[in-house]
């Protein structure tokens, strides 16, 4: 069995929703990532995909919750007396909102006028994103 924990992996992917849009792709860009495989500096079930790849090899992966669980306590209603002009944000833009952990970035998902709802939750967070992965080198 392959085992390239250790060296560094030269890899294209094309990461998809389950509806099949494209998140990113490398090769269309014709711009591969490398990394050092089990390094910790990607997604670990990417990682252990790469990990057991032979060069040239080409493999996917779901990954189910791929940038964290959606968290609903990270969605929140502010009143809009709270918020200077919070009345003028379309929904989908993102604000940076002031919190007791410090500056959080966020996306209006919803705006009454007298309030606005904001989630605080990682884009694509409770989503499965399927990669796949192309592995060209390694050394």
């Amino acid at each position: 069995m392959t085992n390239n924990n250790g060296r560094w992996a030269t890899i294209h992917y094309t990461s998809t929703l389950e509806d099949g849009t494209v998140l990113e792709s490398t090769k269309s860009k014709n711009e591969p990532i490398e990394f050092a495989v089990g390094g910790d500096q990607i997604l670990d079930d990417l990682d252990n995909l790469v990990a057991k790849m032979e060069v040239g090899e080409t493999a996917s992966v779901a990954i189910a919750n791929a940038y964290g669980e959606h968290k609903p306590e990270l969605v929140e209603r502010i009143e809009a007396s709270t918020m200077p002009g919070a009345y003028l944000m379309p929904v989908g833009e993102s604000v940076l909102v002031d919190t007791e952990n410090g500056m959080v970035r966020a996306k209006v998902i919803e705006n009454q006028g007298n309030y606005v709802m904001i989630d605080a939750n990682h884009p694509l967070a409770g989503k499965t994103v399927t990669f796949e992965v192309e592995l060209v080198s390694l050394r």
